[in-house]
């Protein structure tokens, strides 16, 4: 079943990953691109809305949960989900402070992912 306005928009630097998640979404029947920075991530939200966004706290440019105020003045509106590698009590205080919707690790299973953007694009649409 085709997700109505349900764009998404990956953010990781290991564009392995990145190409994963937007592949795993797209079969769910989600609009997903992918970007390896924070740079062509504002030239693609300039362009196109999207309705989450998933950013990895690793970025080439800086740490994503710096991003976040950035991407917000953006779009005040988007859901972003934080991913992260590696968690600590310090990362997970920072990006918590951001207000994020989800906090997700990578080692976890991947059914969190998908029930937190599944979980974001309800609230988007209601």
């Amino acid at each position: 079943m085709k997700k109505e306005n349900k764009d998404i928009l990956i953010i990781d630097q290991d564009t392995i990953t990145g190409k994963k998640y937007q592949l795993m979404f797209q079969k769910l029947g989600f609009s997903a691109e992918t970007c390896s920075g924070l740079s062509v991530a504002v030239q693609k939200m300039k362009i196109r809305r999207f309705n989450c966004i998933i950013i990895d706290v690793d970025l080439p440019e800086m740490k994503g949960y710096n991003a976040i105020k950035l991407i917000r003045i953006l779009d005040p509106q988007v859901k972003i989900i934080v991913t992260a590698s590696n968690n600590t009590k310090e990362l997970e205080a920072k990006v918590r402070e951001q207000n994020v919707f989800f906090y997700y690790i990578k080692s976890f299973e991947i059914d969190e992912l998908k029930m937190a953007v599944n979980n974001a694009l309800k609230i988007n649409v209601e």
